[in-house]
């Protein structure tokens, strides 16, 4: 395992090799006011198109979902173990991430193709769908 940096485990937990900043945290005063602040700082931008941004965009919820599985049959197969210490590291992770976003990005090109028209197809059928109608039945029926 690569000391919890690349693929966190409970061994390396509890070996007491992990990054633990407390700052960091989901509920820190720090997170929410960077947060807030991230988000003021885009809500007065001025909208712009970039091809590049907007294509890999379109895939960040695949690159989200698939990451940890991707990441732990690469690091398990590639065996990173012998980077972590070396001065090499910083290069080592920021490959492990472009090779992960290009993976994740190949895979949903892929599901894209075998499902897109599935996809269409279905989304217009549940468009159709008069879900007031369905409300009001299930109302009728209960009350």
């Amino acid at each position: 395992r690569i000391c919890g940096f690349l693929s966190p485990d409970s061994r390396d937990m509890e070996a007491g090799i992990f990054i633990y900043v407390p700052f960091a945290r989901d509920y820190s005063i720090f997170i929410i006011t960077s947060s807030v602040a991230v988000f003021m700082i885009f809500l007065n931008m001025r909208a712009f198109e970039c091809k590049i941004l907007n294509s890999l965009a379109q895939n960040v919820i695949a690159i989200y979902l698939l990451e940890g599985v991707i990441r732990n049959i690469l690091v398990d197969k590639v065996r990173l173990n012998k980077f972590v210490l070396g001065e090499k590291f910083i290069v080592i992770i920021i490959w492990v991430a472009l090779v992960l976003m290009v993976l994740c990005t190949i895979i949903e090109i892929v599901r894209r193709r075998i499902f897109g028209q599935l996809e269409d197809k279905l989304w217009q059928a549940v468009s159709k769908i008069n879900y007031a109608r369905i409300i009001e039945r299930i109302r009728n029926k209960n009350g």
